[in-house]
């Protein structure tokens, strides 16, 4: 199984790379041969990293290691572009509703329902005060999407993600204060959150079944 994903993490991270025009005919492909060959060795790196981790150590189900490998060319392709495909969000999404079929899991549709109506709202409403988004509408629909796999755990990756890229922009503006025009993009950071997210969700299952 192993080997397999690994085969599905090296296509997606030469599409992403060398033919991103498959995710999304808004991105700018890398015109250096040299830097496209440290990307693609970093995102294949990072996915095979996450496959062992997902197999052998966090043991999760196929279809759920498949959305988080997507995800990660998601991080990679918004940290160099600031473009979330829609595409991949499309995919997502199509795999997530035949995991829900597939294994016949239930969804929380009412936590849903608040969660998305709250970050449309808070968008709307800072958009009229301020004349500037919460966030990038493709960092909206990632969340969106991120809600319906992660469900409550949606939140962790809400507020670590955007402590994280606060860190992230305070750090770039003490190395250089011309950077606190520079825009930051969410979508690595709220990825990034999903390895500690199963660390905290296991812990808590763990403190549960010693409890009962």
């Amino acid at each position: 199984m192993f080997f397999v994903f690994l085969g599905i993490s090296t296509l997606l991270s030469y599409i992403s790379v060398y033919q991103p025009l498959v995710f999304s005919g808004n991105i700018t492909p890398i015109d250096h041969s040299t830097t496209r060959i440290w990307v693609f060795t970093c995102i294949l790196s990072l996915s095979t990293s996450w496959t062992w981790y997902g197999l052998m150590i966090a043991q999760y189900p196929s279809l759920l290691l498949f959305i988080h490998l997507l995800l990660i060319q998601i991080a990679f392709i918004d940290g160099h572009t600031k473009i979330i495909p829609n595409r991949l969000l499309v995919l997502i999404l199509i795999v997530f509703m035949v995991d829900v079929v597939v294994n016949s899991q239930s969804v929380d549709l009412v936590f849903l329902l608040m969660f998305n109506c709250s970050l449309l709202a808070a968008q709307v409403v800072i958009k009229q005060f301020t004349t500037k988004n919460l966030m990038g509408w493709g960092d909206i629909k990632l969340l969106m999407i991120m809600s319906l796999i992660f469900q409550e755990g949606v939140l962790i990756i809400l507020i670590g993600g955007v402590m994280l890229a606060g860190i992230y922009s305070l750090l770039l503006i003490i190395n250089d204060p011309e950077n606190w025009k520079k825009q930051v993009s969410l979508g690595p950071f709220f990825v990034a959150l999903i390895p500690t997210l199963s660390e905290i969700l296991v812990r808590i299952e763990k403190l549960l079944l010693i409890a009962v």
